[in-house]
């Protein structure tokens, strides 16, 4: 039992001058260990352990959550869109090259008409990821969803760059080996050469919509992402200006496409 509670339970059997000599001792005794050196520093070091931790596990926590949406929202959001759209220039590119290749090998000289070779060497569309996921993402940080509208164009105009030699300019050679059309092969040849040129300088300002991605890296990259920034990051300069440009980007894409 402690001092305290023997106190109240005897204070009640005994006289005010009794009482008083017991209250007197009591505070004799609590403040004589509480006075004592080893006690104090005992006391203060527990204060200090308790708020070194407590201060620790919030900004473990804290820096957890801002680690947690930069993986979110940068890692698996921004960077991985860019991968993304680098993925499907670069299959438009080597696509536009197996392209030429065939267009040039039929003009030299009458080739096959079987369908696997113009089934080869073109960059599958299929492997480029719609993302759907990502562009939820996107759209937070973006304050927009003008990114996925133009992504959305691309994977079209790659789709229909791919189809152009592989299906069209198949079915046109065929017709013109079974004499079924009043063109002669030279002749689609070079309307293929005109089509495929026109549209591969359509593909350019596609590459500025990637330059706009990288300058928005570069301008959040450092950047804490806590959930305070991933709510102002719209509305910074740089996600303000990047945005305007990509709105004339698909401006100027849908007026092409008229």
């Amino acid at each position: 039992m402690s001092i305290f509670s023997i106190y109240c339970v005897n204070s009640a059997d005994t006289n005010p001058i009794e009482r008083n000599t017991l209250y007197n001792d009591f505070c004799y005794v609590f403040s004589s260990v509480f006075s004592s050196s080893d006690v104090k520093t005992l006391f203060f070091a527990f204060i200090g352990a308790f708020a070194a931790y407590y201060f620790g596990m919030r900004q473990y926590l804290v820096q957890g959550r801002c680690d947690h949406n930069r993986q979110l929202y940068f890692e698996d959001g921004l960077i991985k869109f860019i991968s993304d759209v680098d993925l499907a220039l670069n299959c438009q590119a080597m696509n536009w090259a197996r392209s030429l290749q065939i267009l040039k090998m039929y003009r030299d000289s009458n080739c096959s008409t079987d369908r696997s070779y113009f089934e080869r060497g073109f960059s599958d569309v299929e492997i480029i990821p719609f993302g759907t996921d990502v562009h939820y993402r996107m759209k937070r940080l973006f304050g927009s969803d003008i990114q996925w509208s133009i992504y959305q164009l691309l994977l079209a105009k790659v789709r229909e760059y791919s189809d152009l030699v592989r299906d069209d300019f198949y079915a046109a050679v065929c017709f013109s080996s079974e004499g079924k059309t009043n063109f002669s092969l030279k002749e689609i040849i070079e309307k293929y050469e005109c089509k495929i040129s026109e549209m591969h300088s359509k593909m350019r300002i596609y590459y500025d919509f990637m330059s706009s991605l990288q300058r928005i890296v570069q301008g959040i990259e450092r950047k804490t992402f806590n959930n305070a920034f991933i709510d102002e990051c719209p509305k910074m300069e740089v996600m303000l200006n990047e945005v305007s440009i990509m709105k004339d980007i698909l401006k100027k894409i849908e007026e092409e496409a008229d």
